[in-house]
Order: C-alpha cells, then structure tokens, then sequence
C-alpha cells in the first residue's frame, strides 16, 4: 500500500487530533472477531456523526447492523426512504455543522482514499465474491451497500412519485434485511481476518505523517 502524501496527512491530522493514544489495538491473529472499533481510525466516527449521515450506516465501511436489527430492518434504508420528503427535511434541518463541516469533509476524504488503497489490495475481493455467491452481485466494498439499495428503490432515477418510492421502500424490506444478514456473514468470513491488516495500513498513515503532524494525532 502507498502511504499518504504529506499534504494528505497534514490535512487528515486536523481531523484526528481528537483521536488521542487511537493507536491501533492489538488484535489476537486468527480470531475473526469483526470489531471494527480496533482500527485506529475508527474514533473518527464519533467526532463527526453529527455532520456526516453516512457514519454508522450502509455507506460507511466500518459498520454492520446488529444481527437483531438487521434481522427486523436490514440497515435502515428502506425505512428511511418510506418516509415523506417533508419528514426527511425536518430531520435535516435539526443538524448544524457548523465549523464541523470542513472536518467531516476531510474525514470522508481519508476514508475515501483509504477505501482505495484496501481495494487496490483485494482486501473486499473475498467479501464482494462471498456475496455475489448468495444472490448479491456488483458490490465492490461495503459502502457500496447503501447505493445498491436506493438503486432498487428508484430504479436507476429518483424522478419517480413520492409515494412510489415509499411504496417501493417498503415492499423491499425482505431484501434489504437478507443483504444486511448475507453481509453480516460474509465480513465475518472473509473481512474479520484481515482486521489486523486494515489496523497496521490505518496505523502506517499515522506513522508516515512529518514529526509535528504524529505528535497531534498519537496525543
């Protein structure tokens, strides 16, 4: 994996300076337990869910719902859209970056390139096959999950009926609920191992920044 360019990782270290001692937990090889809050990276999540609605959702690589909920919901996107728009933009409107703004831009940034750089490596190769072999073809990474939703819920446009898509929403549920159960599993087959790897490349991008820029993110 190529490490980050400096001016990257002086960009990330504005955004991870709360992270603290965040270094990357040791992991036992060979457990296969899918704990994602080990990655060193993982506590940027919390300092910018506020302004950044993919954290903790389909689009977010690092996360899976819990076996009961998705069980009952998959991930939530479903439900989510069987909403009015007018609900939505209510609970938009109820958000205020702020400041924040310019940083969870920048944490979606590294989480970009890092995202890269882990499928440059094949590091999702096991997972996308793992569920192409149940049904579920064309995800590349887990954070495709969340488009391969909405793709079914507007047909490749959003220029449908409000109520269609809600209905259409519904109606997808039972699908969504068997990715999200399908996905559980095949992370914990095929990601869960490979944990330990995802922590030391998040933990080379730590180490790789100039003196100055290590010094705020390792606190």
């Amino acid at each position: 994996m190529q490490p980050f360019l400096k001016t990257t990782i002086a960009g990330l270290a504005v955004l991870v300076s709360a992270c603290g001692s965040a270094a990357a937990a040791p992991l036992a090889p060979g457990t296969g337990e899918l704990d994602y809050n080990l990655l060193p990276l993982h506590g940027l999540v919390s300092e910018v869910s506020e302004c950044v609605e993919i954290f903790e959702t389909a689009a977010y690589p690092y996360w899976v719902p819990s076996k009961q909920t998705a069980e009952i919901d998959g991930y939530g996107v479903s439900s989510s859209q069987a909403r009015s728009a007018s609900e939505i933009q209510a609970d938009g409107s109820n958000s205020n970056c702020g400041s924040g703004q310019e940083r969870a831009e920048l944490v979606l940034d590294a989480f970009s390139f890092i995202e890269q750089e882990l499928i440059a490596d094949g590091i999702y190769e096991g997972w996308s096959n793992c569920l192409a072999e149940r049904g579920f073809e064309g995800l590349t990474t887990p954070s495709d999950r969340n488009g391969y939703i909405l793709a079914q819920i507007y047909s490749g446009s959003a220029a449908i009926a409000e109520s269609d898509a809600i209905e259409r929403a519904n109606s997808l549920i039972p699908d969504e609920v068997e990715l999200a159960l399908a996905d559980r599993q095949c992370q914990q087959q095929e990601i869960a191992p490979q944990l330990e790897q995802i922590a030391q490349f998040q933990q080379q991008v730590i180490n790789d920044a100039p003196a100055d820029v290590q010094a705020q993110l390792k606190g």
